[in-house]
């Protein structure tokens, strides 16, 4: 549901706005959008000559995973700052571990932190029930009787 309007969420406000939230389905299609912006971008790449063409996906395919994110965090009532921790640290993690010796304790810790955080952020956003009813960050998208049906 639209934060403001309580409408059905457009693609527009799903993939470029942080505000509202948004139920698991929701995500899951969302993130299915993604993918498909990015394999169009991953296409263009490979089959133009022109490889920049390929930046207005990824760059859409990026910002939108990360609304999509802070919309669904936002249904379990918390900051969209966790993206951080769930979509951005993992990286870090994984970009740490090609520094050090492969197989030394320091690659192995990097790698289980990586994976937890990979897990828990999936499982956080893709598994986990939202909150039952309003919180601070809007009304419950599977509340539908909020809603006031349009006279017919």
């Amino acid at each position: 549901m639209d934060l403001v309007t309580g409408r059905t969420m457009t693609v527009t406000s799903l993939f470029l706005s942080p505000k509202g939230r948004i139920s698991r389905s929701q995500f899951w299609l969302g993130i299915l959008g993604v993918a498909a912006l990015a394999g169009c971008g991953i296409a263009v790449a490979f089959w133009t000559p022109f490889a920049y063409g390929s930046l207005p996906f990824l760059l859409l395919a990026f910002i939108a995973t990360y609304m999509i994110a802070i919309k669904r965090l936002h249904d379990r009532n918390k900051s969209g700052w966790w993206t951080l921790v769930f979509l951005w640290a993992p990286g870090v993690t994984d970009r740490l571990s090609d520094k050090v010796i492969e197989e030394s304790a320091t690659w192995w810790i990097l790698v289980l932190i990586g994976s937890v955080l990979t897990i828990w952020g999936a499982v956080e956003l893709g598994f986990r029930r939202g909150t039952d009813g309003e919180n601070k960050y809007g009304p419950d998208p599977l509340n539908t009787h909020d809603v006031t049906a349009p006279a017919v």
